[in-house]
């Protein structure tokens, strides 16, 4: 189930985006792709950790705070991301004194919304926790070892606009996605994601990443656009980043109700 889903079914707008994508680690490196058939999936995510100093800067991230807004119809949301190694996430999301938030301390998930003075919180369980779970991995599916219940392939390679991308396929339970990776600078610059939601439909969106900026060792997409089934579109706008603020583990323990 989408986790992203359960948060919005307590906000009022379709923005439904998983915003730890925006956590996207490359840098510009000049590596025409030959044929796929001269690539293994293993030289292509080395390719994309050895482009930012290697696995020891990445690591010398531990901990990010990121604040923007998400436009989507005629509403724009604002939102706050933490997130820490190797697996914490926090997700506020707010709208007119309405807010819903969602958490992952390593071990427990929770939900929390708030209107005004009253506010509600609940534990995230069963496959909504392995959602988040899978969600909070601080690096994202291509860097590091695969998740538990993850498989990565090298899928294929497309030319779109005479540019070579490699196709990384990832696969978790109920989610196939396919990684753009530009293969002249190995930024990720297009996700397709496909869910298979609980009544067996599948439902298919797709994101675009623009104007990568530099924070440290980690690259992020200041704008993504991401194209919803129905034909809705969300952009969501980076706005303030920072690297190593220090937070502590605390931040992402489930609240008091």
């Amino acid at each position: 189930m989408d986790i992203w889903a359960v948060v919005m079914s307590h906000f009022p707008l379709n923005l439904r985006f998983a915003l730890c994508c925006l956590l996207l680690l490359s840098a510009p490196l000049l590596a025409p792709a030959a044929g796929l058939e001269d690539w293994s999936l293993e030289q292509v995510l080395d390719k994309v950790a050895d482009a930012n100093g290697g696995k020891d800067a990445l690591e010398s991230v531990t901990n990010v705070r990121i604040r923007g807004n998400i436009v989507g119809q005629d509403n724009t949301v604002e939102f706050l991301l933490l997130k820490k190694r190797p697996s914490m996430m926090r997700l506020r999301l707010s709208f007119k004194g309405r807010a819903v938030e969602v958490g992952f301390n390593g071990f427990t998930g929770w939900r929390r919304h708030s209107e005004g003075d009253s506010q509600k919180v609940v534990s995230i369980t069963g496959d909504d926790l392995d959602e988040l779970e899978l969600e909070a991995d601080f690096d994202g599916p291509l860097v590091g070892p695969a998740g538990e219940n993850v498989t990565r392939t090298l899928y294929d390679i497309e030319r779109i606009d005479r540019v070579d991308y490699f196709i990384i396929e990832v696969t978790k339970p109920n989610i196939v996605s396919h990684h753009y990776v530009d293969s002249r600078t190995f930024r990720e610059m297009k996700l397709i994601q496909k869910r298979t939601l609980s009544s067996g439909e599948v439902s298919e969106t797709t994101t675009y990443y623009h104007d990568y900026a530099r924070f440290g060792s980690i690259w992020i997409a200041m704008r993504s656009e991401r194209h919803l089934p129905g034909g809705q579109t969300e952009t969501v706008t980076v706005e303030k980043v920072d690297v190593n603020p220090g937070l502590l583990d605390r931040a992402f323990d489930m609240p008091e109700s």
